[in-house]
Order: structure tokens, then sequence, then C-alpha cells
């Protein structure tokens, strides 16, 4: 991978939830095990990690969601939101040493890292996300509402 190319660009996001597919795992696998190959490609290839809005996080995470989910048999229901937070916290795994689950001691510096480029709290992020959703929904809803009293 060339130095140009080691960002997060949706068509780079594409790519890694491929060759997650292609590992044999998909939007059945455990977060832990989806979370901990994101980590693996992102620090293996080089990935260059630049500071992100929660908005841009969220859509970030929607890429490599649907690009997992997108050939599956059933709707993917909350699993779309396993598939967002196995994403979010891969980046964040990125930062840390390799296999860092071992080294307690070294978790404080991957999440000083992940609080640089605006992931303090992958969670936090897609709650956000789902509230504003919620938010719209019920915009929508008071509207709809509004029209049909009118009629």
């Amino acid at each position: 991978m060339q130095k140009a190319d080691n960002k997060l660009t949706p068509e780079n996001i594409s790519a890694l939830a491929h060759v997650v597919l292609f590992s044999g795992m998909d939007h059945s696998s455990s977060i832990g095990a989806l979370s901990q190959m994101v980590g693996d490609l992102l620090r293996g290839l080089g990935f260059v990690l630049a500071k992100y809005s929660d908005a841009e996080w969220l859509h970030k995470a929607a890429i490599f969601a649907h690009a997992i989910g997108k050939n599956s048999d059933t709707p993917l229901g909350n699993k779309e939101q396993d598939l967002r937070l196995a994403f979010l916290n891969g980046v964040v795994w990125s930062l840390g040493e390799f296999i860092y689950q071992h080294r307690m001691n070294k978790m404080s510096t991957m999440w000083t890292r992940a609080n640089k480029i605006g992931l303090d709290c992958p969670a936090r992020i897609l709650s956000s996300g789902l509230d504003a959703e919620k938010r719209h929904l019920s915009g929508l809803q008071k509207r709809q509402h509004t029209i049909f009293q009118r009629s």
C-alpha cells in the first residue's frame, strides 16, 4: 500500500471489509473477533488515522457495516450496530501495541491515541448517532401528525 492510499477512505474501508469477509468472518462473527481483525489490518497495513468528528466516524463505521452485511440472507437489525461498533473498536485497537490485551499497562497509551483522533468512546459515538436518528424520526412523526390534523 502506497503512502497516499493508507487513509480511511470509503474505498479502503470497503476493501478492509472484503478482506474480513475473505478471512471467513461475516456479520455473525463476534464483535471481539471482528474488532481484532480490523485492528490488525489497520496496524499491519500502516493506515494513517486522522482526527474525525463523531459524524465522520459514524459514517465510516456505516460503510464498514454495509460492506460486511450487504450479502446477508437475513435483515441485520441490531447486528448493524454491532458491526459499526466492531469497526470503531478495531480502529481503537489498531492504536495499541500488538496483542495489547495481554499487557494492561499499555492500554492507557492506546486510549490516549484514540482520544487524539476523536475516538474516546466508540459506544458513546454510536449512541449519539442513534439519539440523532430518534430525534429525526420523532420530528417526522410530529410533522406527519400535523399534516393529518389539517386534512
